[in-house]
Formats: C-alpha cells, structure tokens, sequence
C-alpha cells in the first residue's frame, strides 16, 4: 500500500484548527488542576454550655484565604453531629472520587481522652466521657477515612484546644488534645502543643487562625514554612504562651500559593453579590426573625450564603428557641 504526502498548502490550513485544539487541551488542563484542592472548613462557636467567641469568624476567614489558594470549599457553621458526620462522609468520598489534595479545617471544641481527641458538635449532650464515642467526632477514625481515599495528600488543621467544656463530668479531664501521628501522606497541625491549651482570642479571630491564614497568603513557602511562619507570629501575639505544633508524613513539596500567584483580593468583610433569588427570597422570610432555628437552616442550606455572616451572628447572640 502506498501513502501520499499531504501538500504543504494543506498542512499550512490544518495548523490553525491544531493550535486551537492544543489551546483548548491546555485549557481544559489547567481547569481540572485548578480544581484539584477540596477543603471542609467547619466553625463551632454557639455550645449551649461554654460558648466560644470566634471559631464562626475563624471558619469565615480559613474559607476566604483557601478560595484564594484555589481550594474548592465547603464551609459548615455551628454544626450538630448529624451534619458534621454527614459532611466528613461526602467529604471523604469527594477526595475519593477526584483523588484531590484535601483539607479539613476545624475551629471550636475538643477533648482527649484515653489518648483519642474528639470534634465536638453543636448538639453534643456529653454526661460521662463514656459517651464520646456516640456524641462526638473520633478524630482518629476520621483521618483513618481520609488515608483510605488514596487521594493525593491530605491537610488537617484543628484549633480546637481551647479548653475541656466537660471538666466537672469526665472522671481524667485533661485539657488540650493528645499527640497523634499523621498517617501516611497527611500533614496534621494543631493550634497549640499536645496537653495545652490554646487562646481563643480577643480581636475577632483566634490569634492561631488569624497567623495561619496571614501564612497561607504569602507566595512561595512550602507548607512547612507556612506553618513555621504561624508558630513564629502565634509565639509573639501570645507571648510564647501558646506554641503550634504539627505532624508530618509528606514525602512531596507543597505550596498553598506558587511564587508566581497573589491573592486577587484579600477576603472582605462586606456582603458579596447575593447568590441566587431563592436564597434573597429564603433571607427576606427569615431576617426578622428571633428563631435560632431558622438562622441554622439558612446556614446549613447556604454555608458560603451571602448573609451567613449575620445569620451566624444571629446563630450566637439569639436566646435558644
């Protein structure tokens, strides 16, 4: 069989509709590397017993500094256990199905005990530390689920030491949390050292979160400097009285912003552009209300909503219904 040579008149008019099918392959790349980072931030601040002042902002600005850092986010506020589980589950098989780097962010409280550490969710009735395993969240499980997602590599940031709510009730109450090792391919950081407790701050923002989040945004620090940086700012806002510790078992480098990204804007405290007519629709019936429950739900249904900072707000400074 012979083949003929194409002629060069030919090739010359194939090369354009090449070169847009190499731009849009680029493109189409670019786009699935962009959305390789997911991230469940969650913010507990409204405990009936031992309410916390800022965990709800915390989880605000972790949520705006890694949209920033190209991290597709899902942020919970003030969340019972139901929807906490419900969300680590989906979470866990997102990372799953993408095989994306994943980070999970907590603000608010935890406790220890028998060397296990424990999320506490909003709607936890705790009368006996016996009860932890039914009523709160095993830290340790979770990282397990995480491990098995086969996903890249994972981040877990917990400032969530602030103190044990559960002290009179718990027959060893230790404060802080207990040290546990990253598995395999994961980066575990704490607010605080193991044992300690950590400060939950005075100026809208735990002085942790607010340091982590000044890190993430500069260009160029591998993951490892980012959380030096904090440890380094978090040992000064508190003088040397609260020292960040984390736990490492990445084998590759990382960069929350590569040396040639800057944050388009620095995350705003004014509402953004209301996201959908459902959702002003859904404000507008509710706003006027004195419902903690109506506020919950507006949060739960929309926990990126453009008036989540004031149903937050309203979440806290309500009497309970």
């Amino acid at each position: 069989m012979q083949y003929q040579s194409l002629p060069l008149n030919s090739i010359l008019k194939f090369l354009p509709f090449a070169f847009t099918f190499l731009l849009m392959f680029l493109g189409l790349s670019a786009a699935a590397s962009a959305d390789n980072r997911l991230a469940l931030v969650i913010g507990n601040s409204g405990y009936k017993n031992s309410p916390l002042v800022n965990p709800t902002n915390d989880a605000t600005l972790m949520t705006g500094t890694l949209k920033a850092a190209g991290f597709s986010v899902t942020r919970l506020i003030d969340a019972d256990q139901r929807t906490m589980k419900r969300a680590l589950l989906n979470f866990s098989r997102r990372l799953r199905e993408t095989g994306a780097v994943g980070l999970f962010y907590f603000a608010g409280h935890a406790v220890q005990v028998r060397n296990k550490n424990y999320l506490i969710p909003l709607d936890a009735n705790i009368r006996d530390e016996s009860e932890l395993d039914m009523e709160a969240i095993d830290v340790t499980a979770f990282l397990a689920t995480m491990e098995r997602s086969s996903n890249a590599f994972n981040i877990v940031i917990l400032d969530a030491c602030r103190n044990n709510p559960f002290r009179e009730t718990f027959r060893e109450p230790l404060d802080g949390l207990a040290k546990v090792e990253a598995p395999r391919g994961s980066f575990v950081a704490y607010s605080t050292s193991p044992g300690k407790v950590a400060y939950d701050g005075t100026k809208g923002n735990s002085p942790y979160t607010l340091a982590l989040a000044k890190a993430i945004s500069k260009p160029g620090l591998t993951i490892e400097q980012v959380f030096k940086q904090t440890r380094r700012d978090v040992l000064t806002a508190t003088g040397e009285k609260q020292i960040p510790w984390e736990n490492s078992s990445l084998t590759q480098e990382f960069y929350f912003m590569d040396k040639n990204r800057q944050i388009a804007s620095k995350p705003s405290k004014s509402l953004p552009a209301v996201g959908s007519t459902f959702e002003l629709t859904y404000w507008n019936s509710i706003k006027d209300s004195k419902s903690r429950t109506l506020f919950r739900s507006y949060l739960n249904k929309y926990p990126d909503g453009s008036f989540s900072p004031i149903a937050a707000e309203k979440v806290r400074s309500l009497t309970p219904n």
